[in-house]
């Protein structure tokens, strides 16, 4: 496998471990696909892209589905912190380290 194509791969399974940990946030709030595009101005075809893992959506958007789940900044601290992690221990092991830290920080908002 070419570098290209395993680096592919490695962004496709970190997106969709995200794509998963925003619809759990999603769930978790009781909001429905509809009300959350309402809610960020996006359609709901766009938030199916971002919980699936769609890679093509921009942060920009990411960042305004989080807002409407109230999670935007809390994305925005752990994000940097992971960009600090992986600038120490570059790798997958440090993207997922991070998306764990998301998670925990997302879910523990809801409580």
């Amino acid at each position: 496998m070419s570098k290209r194509a395993n680096k592919d791969q490695e962004t496709a399974k970190a997106m969709a471990k995200a794509g998963r940990v925003f619809r759990e946030r999603r769930e978790a709030l009781r909001i429905s696909f509809e009300k959350a595009a309402t809610v960020s101005g996006l359609s709901p075809g766009t938030i199916r892209r971002i919980e699936l893992g769609d890679s093509g959506v921009s942060i920009g958007v990411l960042v305004s589905y989080l807002n409407a789940l109230g999670a935007g900044s809390l994305f925005l601290d752990a994000l940097s912190g992971v960009m600090k992690a992986a600038a120490r221990s570059p790798g997958e092991e440090a993207f997922a380290a991070g998306i764990a830290e998301i998670r925990q920080k997302m879910l523990s908002e809801r409580m």
